[in-house]
């Protein structure tokens, strides 16, 4: 269930969320081109969202490792290298993209639409640009990663829903009462 639920909110976030913060649609939400502060009230907005959907992750891939620690101890089975490598691989990029990307896009963000009082130099302007440069470029390597995570949760749910093998080294029955 936790896959299931994990998957189906990473998919609504890179499918639905992600591209509806970015969209003109959202930028009209904030006054449009006539105002200049549009783009940064819509990249804040989408920060508040990240932040949030970032929680639900971490909250997810720490019931996904709980689940396999626990499968492993009480089944005796060996964990299949698969599906460790699955779990770590999500667990890696969601960790990546909340604690890493998120917070240096929050970073660069705040660089790019600083306010900076006259006389603006040729320095603020390149520090500025830059900023937003690198913040593309992030955005992208965040919006690769979603689909990335959406690859590996598809299989992993898939695998997690479907029957698995018996237990390699002990009945299951002593568990029950």
């Amino acid at each position: 269930m936790n896959a299931a639920v994990w998957l189906g909110a990473v998919v609504v976030y890179a499918a639905l969320i992600f591209p509806a913060m970015l969209s003109p649609e959202m930028l009209d939400v904030f006054g449009g081109a006539r105002n200049p502060m549009a783009p940064a009230y819509r990249g804040l907005a989408l920060e508040i969202v990240a932040g949030k959907f970032y929680w639900v992750h971490f909250i997810c891939s720490g019931v996904m490792a709980f689940h396999l620690l626990m499968e492993w101890l009480f089944t005796g089975k060996a964990i299949r290298t698969m599906m460790l490598y699955l779990a770590a691989a999500t667990i890696v990029f969601g960790l990546a993209n909340g604690l890493l990307l998120h917070l240096k896009m929050k970073e660069l963000h705040r660089i790019h639409y600083k306010y900076i009082p006259p006389p603006v130099t040729k320095e603020h302007v390149e520090t500025k640009a830059k900023a937003a440069t690198m913040h593309d470029t992030l955005q992208t390597a965040t919006e690769v990663m979603h689909w990335l995570m959406v690859a590996g949760l598809l299989v992993y749910t898939w695998k997690t829903a479907s029957p698995g093998e018996q237990p390699r080294f002990s009945s299951t029955r002593k568990f029950k009462s």
